[in-house]
């Protein structure tokens, strides 16, 4: 009785987010209310709220996991992480986008972007602070501060890029970051 119990659950579960992320495909993710969640996912809303507290909740719950799916890619190709190019931190992010770039993009490019910002920047800086402190020869509150501005400026690029239509590949967007980053003051 128990696992059937347990089953159902997770089959709402699921039910819900699939629901919401075809409600982040139609509309903005303001506009998403639990009553229409839960009448797409044919429960009520005492249901919805015991799986989620609120749609807020739900949305960081998958910007968590989009996260992790970053660092697992990072974590698969260390090279990525390692060449210390800002180009091939954003082919990682790429290959994770393309897994479902339009649901991703609503995300990255939503006004709620900056939760999604500090969850991959905590994961990947936690992941690999220590190396790259070496290498960078800063203390880690000067490195951290750094890397939430590239992060920020990074987010930017992508975001500009979907809310304005401006038509840049996701390998145009890696190689414009690198641009961005390596900007140097000339005489």
């Amino acid at each position: 009785m128990e696992k059937k119990r347990e089953l159902r659950f997770q089959k709402t579960h699921k039910s819900i987010r699939e629901v919401f992320k075809f409600l982040m495909l139609q509309k903005d993710f303001k506009s998403i209310k639990v009553k229409e969640l839960s009448e797409l996912a044919n429960i009520n809303r005492k249901t919805f709220y015991l799986h989620y507290n609120s749609i807020e909740n739900l949305l960081m719950e998958l910007e968590t996991e989009i996260a992790e799916q970053l660092l697992e890619i990072l974590r698969r190709e260390p090279s990525l992480v390692t060449s210390y190019q800002i180009s091939d931190l954003c082919r990682a992010m790429n290959v994770m986008l393309n897994e479902n770039y339009e649901l991703h993009m609503r995300i990255i490019a939503s006004d709620r972007c900056q939760f999604f910002v500090e969850k991959v920047q905590e994961l990947i800086i936690d992941e690999f602070l220590p190396e790259w402190e070496n290498v960078a020869e800063m203390n880690t509150s000067d490195f951290k501060l750094i890397a939430f501005g590239i992060a920020n400026g990074i987010m930017s690029i992508y975001r500009m890029n979907y809310n304005q239509n401006l038509g840049l590949s996701l390998e145009q967007v890696a190689e414009l970051a690198d641009k961005v980053i390596s900007i140097q003051r000339h005489k």
